[in-house]
């Protein structure tokens, strides 16, 4: 990052804290049921009950959400595998291929949050914020329908939304009773109508508490799934503004750039060779020799440009960039073939497609893409605009796909990791006596599933900063 702008965002969070800090002393962030965590702001509201009881009531409602997050568990699964297997094999891939530093491992590209991420664009913030609600959202309309009191949802702030939230009772949710009674008095000051202190409430069965710590990641994957089927749709409506292949870029003092040929200009001849796509002009290149003269058309201008050696070769050289636009844009269209068809290296690609630019992955496009496409058809009157709706598509369903994944990390304090030890739980009370089976299955749960934790913490730690220190 440029030490101006890292400089001033460093200023920036200083006075946000030091704001902070004295909202804090003075009682205000209290007052308006706010909690300070040093520059992070818990914000909490008690607004939107009356929305989540409207989206759960009715026995149709909650069969639907209870039969959603059913079904959702079991992706939860599959996603928890697949993401605890590519952790552990990029660690050991680290140590035994020991890459060198990129850009991939400087601080700012750990955090998902765009602007900052150099590789997520300012538009992801729609995505970031859409998966933000929707998952918290979820978390709270199951557990109502599970009878499971919400006593509130917010917002985690640090200068900007970093996270949301939903707040079970968690003596329901959990059976914590040891933490409930240590919040006995604040629960007394907040006791819904017609409830009484110290009156038994309802634990969730392990099933319902599955159900309810799964609902958040399975409506990520749903608005992911949504966003994507409709920026794939775009693809089909767009086609290359022209036959030849584009010049994304000219290396200076080479032929081209000394003959005046200019980035964002297309070839279509080369000599009396018509170039209709990346194949006929490598085709064209690979028959070439250096010194040869060759007359390079571009709409509405020609160049008569020398060639030098190419350095990896012993044919000519024209020092460009070309951009595949056509082949480019069919490789998109056909990634969603691969990705039903259940092939791994689908998943992965898409896991991974803001990291590598074009032609190669994917982030948006705008800038760079945008003036080598055009809508066609009924999707003609869009103009322009068409590239920034696909932007915010791509981003929205990535951004929801990608926190999925990672909240299905059997980690603390993700849902992951209590989804985890539900699961164990039956497994380990096999062979077990009746009066041990309950407190063996928690204890030995929580144990394995931090061991996980552990693993899983170093592991992404070897693959983020090992780089830099092997």
């Amino acid at each position: 990052m440029d030490s101006y702008y890292l400089t001033l965002a460093l200023y920036i969070l200083m006075i946000y804290w030091l704001i902070v800090l004295v909202l804090d002393r003075k009682g205000l962030l209290q007052r308006y049921n706010i909690t300070a965590f040093g520059p992070v702001l818990m914000i909490r509201t008690k607004r939107g009950r009356k929305l989540l009881e409207r989206m759960a009531k009715g026995e149709q409602r909650k069969r639907f959400w209870r039969y959603y997050a059913n079904v959702g568990t079991v992706f939860v699964l599959i996603a928890m595998s697949f993401m605890c297997v590519l952790v552990v094999l990029g660690a050991y891939a680290t140590l035994t291929v020991q890459p060198e530093p990129t850009e991939l491992h400087e601080p700012r590209n750990w955090l998902l949050i765009p602007g900052l991420n150099e590789f997520i664009p300012m538009c992801a913030w729609i995505g970031f914020v859409v998966a933000l609600v929707v998952h918290e959202l979820s978390h709270a309309v199951v557990s109502i329908v599970e009878k499971i009191k919400v006593k509130s949802m917010g917002l985690l702030v640090a200068v900007v939304p970093i996270g949301a939230f939903a707040e079970p009772d968690s003596e329901q949710l959990f059976g914590e009773r040891a933490k409930a009674k240590r919040k006995k008095a604040a629960d007394a000051l907040t006791l819904e109508p017609g409830e009484e202190a110290g009156e038994q409430k309802k634990v969730a069965t392990a099933r319902e508490r599955t159900r309810i710590l799964s609902a958040g990641v399975t409506s990520n994957f749903f608005v992911a799934l949504i966003a994507f089927a409709l920026f794939f749709s775009i693809l089909f409506a767009v086609q290359p503004v022209s036959e030849g292949v584009a010049i994304v870029g000219v290396v200076a003092g080479f032929p081209a750039a000394n003959a005046g040929v200019k980035e964002g200009m297309s070839i279509i001849r080369m000599d009396s060779e018509p170039i209709s796509d990346y194949g006929d002009f490598f085709a064209f290149m690979n028959s070439t020799t250096p010194g040869q003269v060759v007359e390079v058309h571009t709409r509405g201008e020609t160049f008569n440009v020398r060639l030098d050696k190419h350095p990896h070769g012993d044919n000519g050289f024209l020092g460009v960039t070309p951009f595949p636009t056509r082949e480019y844009l069919e490789n998109l269209r056909s990634m969603p073939s691969s990705l039903i068809s259940l092939s791994p290296g689908g998943w992965l690609l898409l896991t991974a497609m803001p990291f590598f630019p074009p032609p190669f992955g994917f982030r948006s496009f705008n800038p760079l893409l945008s003036h080598l496409y055009e809508p066609v058809g009924a999707a003609s009157f869009l103009g322009g605009s068409i590239f920034i709706i696909a932007d915010v598509l791509f981003w929205t369903g990535w951004i929801n796909f990608y926190v999925g994944l990672f909240n299905c990390l059997p980690m603390f304090p993700l849902d992951g990791f209590y989804v985890f030890r539900e699961v164990l739980k039956p497994v380990l009370r096999l062979g077990i006596r009746e009066e041990k089976k309950e407190r063996f299955a928690d204890v030995t749960s929580l144990v394995i599933a931090l061991g996980a934790t552990i693993v899983i913490i170093v592991s992404i730690v070897i693959m983020v900063a090992g780089p830099r220190f092997m």
